[in-house]
C-alpha cells in the first residue's frame, strides 16, 4: 500500500469529523465543556478535507494531458 497525500489528507479529514462529533456529545449528553469554535473548526476543515481528498475531477485532468 503506497501512502499518498490524498490518502493523509482523508484519514485526517475524517478524524477530525469523529473528533469534532465527539465534542458535540459531549456538549449535549456528558454535559463537558468544549469550545464551539473548536468544534465548528474541526466540523469545516474536515468537510473541506474530505471533499478535496474525494474530488475524483482532479484525477482525470491529470491522466489526460
Amino acid at each position: 500500500m503506497i501512502i499518498t497525500g490524498k490518502k493523509i489528507g482523508f484519514f485526517v479529514g475524517w478524524l477530525a469529523f469523529i473528533t469534532s462529533m465527539f465534542g458535540i456529545i459531549s456538549n449535549v449528553w456528558l454535559e463537558i465543556e468544549y469550545s464551539y469554535l473548536a468544534i465548528g473548526t474541526g466540523l469545516l476543515s474536515s468537510l473541506i478535507l474530505l471533499v478535496l481528498c474525494s474530488n475524483k475531477n482532479n484525477d482525470n485532468r491529470q491522466n489526460e494531458v
